[in-house]
Order: C-alpha cells, then sequence, then structure tokens
C-alpha cells in the first residue's frame, strides 16, 4: 500500500535530515533513476523514475514517480525536456 504525499503546493521544504536520508535511499534503490535539470548551473528540475516491468508486453519500463520544475522555470520546456530524458533511458 502506498502512502499518500502531500500536493506539491502543500509540501513543505525538506530539513537536512530529511534530505540526507532520501538522497541515501535513492543511492541504495537499484530501481531508481534520478534527472537533474539545470539552468544556468543551477539546479531546476527533477524527474525521479523507478524501474518496471510490464507482464502482459514482458518489457522492462521506466515509471516517472515525481516530476518537478522549479516555480519561475515552469512553462520553459524544462519539465519536457526531463520527460524527454526518461524516454531514452536504457
Amino acid at each position: 500500500m502506498s502512502r499518500r504525499e502531500p500536493a506539491a503546493s502543500q509540501a513543505k521544504p525538506m530539513d537536512p535530515g530529511q534530505l540526507e536520508q532520501m538522497t541515501t535511499m535513492l543511492r541504495a534503490h537499484s530501481g531508481a533513476r534520478v534527472f537533474v535539470a539545470r539552468h544556468i548551473g543551477e539546479p531546476a528540475g527533477i524527474a525521479t523514475c523507478y524501474l518496471g516491468f510490464a507482464t502482459f508486453s514482458a518489457c522492462r519500463t521506466l515509471h516517472i514517480h515525481d516530476l518537478f520544475v522549479v516555480a519561475p522555470l515552469r512553462g520553459s520546456g524544462i519539465g519536457r525536456a526531463l520527460i524527454e530524458a526518461t524516454a531514452h533511458q536504457d
């Protein structure tokens, strides 16, 4: 059973301990893939994905779990670029 996450507009920023825990857990998860977009050298967006398997088509899948772009850069194509990057993941 999955836990319901708050909407991005209602989520509070992570404290450093939460961020460290999340980073450690993602690195340990062999099926996790994280894509980070940068704009002028600064983080601008993220796509967190997990590998899966489609039984009916017998192929690997990649499920986007989180897609986030910083507010000032929304509408600039960063989200689309992150989605396209996930589509080219082997």
